[in-house]
């Protein structure tokens, strides 16, 4: 959650800032541009994260996902009457009939798998849990 990601990044900032004031070592303090340049990669990556979270909460429109299907069966229905203007060659007509109307279910599925990649109902789908365990050991 979003809760998380700040919590951590405030962690960091109070870490940089501690060590900052009271901590001395061989080093010594570390130069205002380097530190500036710290916070601002910090920053840059709580933005970035917000910007993801945009994405993942926002859901795929229920309508626009009706009308792709609508019209994905509409150009099923026509292609083969536009082919059969097009070609002579019945096998020709076919094959390319096939791969058109193949491409594009295709893709469509290929968008449905897209669009939540983290439900594990299908063999495609990322193993969250397996991903989860050879990063804890």
């Amino acid at each position: 959650t979003e809760a998380r990601v700040t919590m951590v990044e405030s962690w960091i900032m109070r870490r940089l800032i501690a060590r900052q004031k009271h901590e001395n070592c061989d080093m010594g303090k570390t130069s205002p541009p380097i530190l500036s340049r710290l916070y601002q990669v910090i920053s840059d990556g709580c933005i970035g994260f917000g910007q993801a979270s945009k994405l993942v909460d926002t859901p795929f429109p229920f309508p626009y996902q009706n009308l792709l299907q609508v019209f994905l069966w509409i150009y099923a229905f026509t292609c083969p009457l536009v082919m059969n203007a097009w070609l002579r060659h019945i096998a020709l007509r076919a094959a390319l009939t096939f791969v058109a109307i193949w491409a594009y279910f295709a893709l469509n599925q290929v968008g449905n798998n897209l669009e939540d990649p983290y439900l594990p109902y299908d063999a495609n789908e990322i193993a969250l849990d397996h991903v989860q365990h050879s990063f804890n050991a």
